[in-house]
């Protein structure tokens, strides 16, 4: 996915260029490996935030980790809050 910037306000547009495909099976792999008693226990909001990194890493490898995911995180927040 890709940030559109408009060049005469510099700022960051909520426009986003999707992926040319999404990796559903990666997807569907990611949430049959998770293990909630590994990653943080039974809390929803660790559950949630890990479902939304799940979904970033099978748009776009640049969203793996910590840094992609605070990435995508901040584009989704983005475009929720217009």
């Amino acid at each position: 996915m890709e940030e559109k910037r408009h060049s005469s306000q510099n700022k960051v547009s909520t426009e986003i260029t999707p992926p040319p495909k999404v990796d559903w099976n990666q997807f569907l792999d990611y949430i049959n490996s998770y293990d909630p008693t590994k990653h943080g226990g039974n809390n929803p909001t660790t559950i949630q935030e890990d479902v939304i990194y799940g979904i970033g890493i099978c748009s776009n490898n640049e969203f793996k980790f910590a840094d992609g995911y605070r990435n995508f995180k901040d584009i989704l927040v983005k475009r929720w809050s217009k």
